[in-house]
């Protein structure tokens, strides 16, 4: 016999219903339990786990109904205003001590309350009752011998087992009340009666004797409850009332208790399996599952669902247990989180994102017959027909996902600029040029679908020679690119434009007829004509006069659409319109104004534009 586990399984199982406490609070004491020659004793001390209560009120005389909840219920942990957990240590007498100590164990004696004056506020010529339970289980697999209830008391009381009331060998009795006259009671009272009305059937005489149950008969399977009713009757002095009991129990018999080991779920790579483990009990075992009957616990190839095994030891004692196999051969399904199927010659990246639509799945994904990666984003894909395919932690594969990168033919086009001096030469696609013009080629791309158009815009700037001429009236000046010249006579000008060409101006300044100079006030000259090409020559077109007062400039092409509008107090029209250069050509100006002599003015006219 395997009594070691046996041993361990009773005090866990008994355990799972509060027997740590039934030892301490219902045997009170301590308790003895025989299986086969192996003796199994548990001792505890007192803690606060009693379950007391106390009424201020003269004690019941005979015992209570059957019916009684507080006797019957079985529930561990029943509880209600009358209750208290008030139990300490009593303090015996020497006299006492002795049948204590035979109750066994090394049990020590516990007072039902802390204090037990109380009742003397309420009604101080009568006793008072303290009641407590407990809840113990004995399992349905052992053969109870023989149970021996052991007890003492230093006054009278009932003992309760599944609300019957046990018997002491030497049967009931009774007690037939007293009368007292105290000096003192509890210190609160003194020159009073007590009186002790007469009360019938106890299990105890209340004269710290140790008395004997054979409670076997009581005891039943599963669980049990245990109470005690401690009438403590008046009298003088220190009141008190205290208790010990211990009960022994010799049984035959197994106690199983099951594991469940190496369970596997039924996924998509295998089919359920478990292990059911037995301790305790006597083997060998059987196990059954329905009908079928084997020797060991090992179960396999077993769909998703419920499983309940029933373990037998030797002895025909059987413990049932549940197991269930979940069923995660779940299919997981791919959804498009974003997605770029479409690549030409200019955008040549395509991609996508999948995810599992049940985000509780961790999923590899396949692409192409490819390795499993945990990736879900893939770039670069090529023009054709893909396919993604997921596999979860279960070993599941998701439908394909399949899906066509597509690819737009075109060209690539490429514009350039190249700006010469005059008489400069270059060499473009194995040719030299001297001259500007447009120059067309195509390069073709091996194995590529996108051949690229090469447009290179040649411009060579001719042989910048210019002779201006200007009349000026005393005062005036002339600003050429941003020399000022007040006088007359003749000038040039080297200039070197952005594009590093030289150009060369010359400059002739006559002075104007005086007497026309006075009599016009408002003559100033407008040029016809000018050339944005950023030489550095004749570059803008505005007004140049010394004595006038520009308000506002207006450009307007050959259609009437104003091209450009300006007020403020330096007017010049550049030849562009939002940053890009108008075509050759003649355009209509309105300039309005003010002469220094205070006359408004309003000129019009045209300006060609020369490149």
């Amino acid at each position: 016999m395997k009594s070691n586990r046996l041993h361990t399984f009773i005090i866990n199982k008994f355990r799972n219903y509060n027997w740590k406490y039934l030892l301490v609070s219902l045997i009170l004491c301590s308790s003895s339990f025989v299986y086969g020659q192996s003796k199994l004793i548990l001792t505890t001390g007192v803690d606060k786990g009693w379950t007391i209560t106390k009424k201020n009120q003269p004690y019941p005389t005979n015992p209570l109904p059957p019916n009684t909840d507080w006797l019957i219920n079985k529930t561990p942990d029943v509880l209600n205003d009358q209750w208290t957990d008030k139990v300490v240590l009593a303090n015996i007498t020497l006299d006492q001590i002795i049948p204590v100590q035979n109750v066994g164990n090394k049990a020590k004696p516990i007072w039902i309350a802390e204090n037990l004056c109380n009742y003397l506020y309420d009604a101080p010529s009568k006793a008072s009752t303290y009641n407590f339970r407990k809840t113990f289980y004995l399992s349905d697999c052992i053969d109870i011998k023989s149970a021996i209830l052991l007890f003492t008391t230093d006054n009278i009381c009932r003992f309760y087992i599944n609300g019957k009331q046990i018997e002491r060998s030497g049967g009931l009795i009774d007690f037939p009340g007293s009368i007292s006259q105290c000096q003192q009671i509890c210190g609160l009272y003194s020159s009073v009666y007590v009186e002790n009305p007469p009360a019938f059937m106890f299990n105890s005489q209340g004269v710290n004797i140790l008395e004997i149950a054979d409670v076997k008969d009581y005891l039943q399977t599963g669980m049990n409850v245990i109470a005690i009713e401690n009438l403590n009757t008046g009298g003088c002095e220190t009141n008190y009332a205290w208790v010990c009991a211990n009960m022994e129990i010799q049984y035959t018999g197994s106690l199983i208790t099951t594991q469940i080991d190496n369970l596997v779920h039924q996924d998509c790579s295998h089919d359920g399996s478990f292990e059911v483990v037995p301790t305790g009990g006597i083997g060998p075992y059987i196990f059954r599952l329905g009908s079928i009957s084997q020797n060991n616990g090992k179960y396999k190839d077993l769909s998703a669902g419920d499983y309940y095994v029933v373990v037998e030891d030797a002895t025909g004692c059987e413990e049932k247990v549940a197991v269930t196999v979940q069923n995660w051969k779940v299919l997981p399904e791919l959804v498009v989180e974003d997605i770029d199927i479409s690549t030409d010659c200019f955008d040549t990246t395509a991609s996508i994102t999948l995810n599992p639509k049940d985000k509780g799945y961790d999923i590899q994904y396949s692409i192409d017959d490819g390795p499993y990666l945990d990736q879900s984003l893939f770039t670069d894909l090529l023009p054709g027909v893909h396919k993604v395919i997921g596999i979860n932690e279960f070993g599941c594969n998701t439908k394909p996902y399949e899906f066509e990168i597509f690819f737009d033919e075109g060209k690539i086009v490429k514009n350039e600029v190249i700006n010469l001096c005059h008489g400069e030469q270059i060499l473009l696609f194995g040719k030299l040029y001297d001259r500007s013009q447009i120059i067309s080629d195509t390069t073709e791309m091996a194995g590529s679908r996108c051949d690229t158009i090469h447009r290179i815009d040649l411009r060579i700037a001719e042989l910048k020679e210019k002779e201006l001429s200007y009349e000026i009236c005393p005062g005036d000046t002339i600003d050429l690119n941003g020399t000022i010249y007040a006088e007359s006579g003749n000038y040039s000008q080297h200039i070197i434009d952005k594009f590093g060409c030289d150009s060369t101006i010359y400059i002739r300044i006559d002075e104007k007829d005086e007497k026309l100079c006075a009599a016009s006030g408002c003559d100033f000259f407008i040029p016809n004509v000018f050339s944005p090409n950023d030489d550095g020559i004749n570059d803008v077109f505005k007004a140049d006069a010394y004595y006038i007062e520009v308000g506002q400039l207006s450009i307007f092409n050959r259609w009437g659409a104003m091209i450009f509008d300006s007020n403020g107090p330096e007017f010049s029209w550049d030849g562009s319109v939002n940053g890009q250069v108008v075509m050759p050509g003649a355009y209509v100006y309105i300039l309005k104004g003010v002469c220094v002599n205070g006359i408004p003015f309003l000129r019009s006219g045209s300006v060609t534009v020369m490149r």
